[in-house]
């Protein structure tokens, strides 16, 4: 009987381990090559997002809350340009003033690129690809 529980226990271990193996997350890409000895860098920074992704009125990012702070002045400009001035930052949220608590514009910077969902309540806007 001891046996027939070892067998059991084995047989146990050699399904775990193909349904592991299964579920097992693929690697990464490999990194592009390096660029030839003799060629031009490339340009400092990250590529700018297309336009119609860095200002998206009426779209509001809930969640990857990198930090939240009143803008009393400016509007999604301002909120974009402190995203941009965080490295940290990939997108952003701003709260219209009309949408917002006390009557004052609301920006909060994202740490990663949420998913956007329709809302009068805000614009938001990705700064920086995800790398």
């Amino acid at each position: 009987m001891n046996v027939d529980i070892r067998r059991r226990f084995a047989l146990v271990g050699v399904v775990a381990a193909f349904g592991l193996g299964a579920c097992m997350v693929a690697s990464a890409p490999p990194r592009a090559a390096a660029p030839p000895p003799g060629s031009a860098p490339p340009p400092a920074g990250s590529p700018a997002p297309p336009p119609g992704e860095r200002y998206q009125d009426n779209t509001w990012m809930p969640g990857g809350d990198l930090r939240t702070f009143n803008l009393p002045q400016g509007g999604p400009e301002a909120c974009a340009a402190a995203c941009e001035n965080e490295p940290a930052c990939y997108a952003y949220s701003y709260v219209k003033p009309e949408q917002a608590s006390h009557g004052v514009g609301q920006c909060t910077l994202k740490h990663n690129i949420p998913l956007a969902s329709k809302s009068a309540c805000c614009v938001s806007g990705v700064i920086r690809p995800w790398p």
